[in-house]
């Protein structure tokens, strides 16, 4: 078996004098899918930006960290990026209404999560495997058919699930996939 994706232990985060985020205990497996649904204030974009390295969970003396992916409790965020499928309302709305070089398609949000733009890719080289890779993650969330649409064009939950594809592990070469464990 595996190590899991995403171990919490006790994570606590606090913004100026309040825990915004208390002994958060989770673990999430490999090839598990996992929404963080919850109102307003509960934490969900603390808890997203754990993962980014945005905020940071305390340290507690003599425990170990309180949270490790894919094993390791130091990661670097790039690399994190094109292993897991995060999306966040923060990254749909910068695909949905565009960037400085306009709107966006599926597909050149797909294939941004290879150079880590954000959509634009014209500061790297767009290969025919990344092409390839890009066009299996998007048929795999069914909406391989919208790929040359543009983001706006398109239901939420269809421009979610593309927006799912740039972070997702089979997109990038030479990483491994969080649903086979490799």
């Amino acid at each position: 078996m595996s190590e899991p994706v995403l171990e919490l232990s006790g994570a606590t985060v606090v913004r100026g004098e309040r825990p915004v985020l208390d002994d958060l205990t989770l673990t999430i497996a490999a090839g598990e899918h996992t929404a963080i649904l919850g109102p307003n204030g509960a934490g969900k974009s603390a808890f997203v930006r754990l993962l980014t390295h945005d905020d940071r969970p305390l340290s507690r003396p003599g425990a170990s960290s309180p949270i490790r992916v894919f094993g390791s409790d130091r990661w670097d965020v790039f690399e994190l990026r094109s292993q897991l499928g995060i999306v966040s309302s923060d990254l749909h709305f910068r695909f949905v209404f565009g960037n400085n070089e306009g709107r966006v398609t599926a597909e050149a949000a797909v294939l941004s999560g290879f150079l880590a733009t954000h959509g634009i890719l014209r500061y790297g080289v767009v290969t025919a495997d990344m092409r390839r890779r890009a066009t299996d993650a998007l048929d795999r969330m069914g909406v391989a058919h919208l790929a040359k649409r543009y983001l706006d064009e398109m239901s939420s939950g269809a421009a979610r699930a593309a927006g799912t594809c740039v972070g997702d592990g089979a997109t990038r070469a030479g990483t491994r996939r969080a649903d086979d464990g490799s």
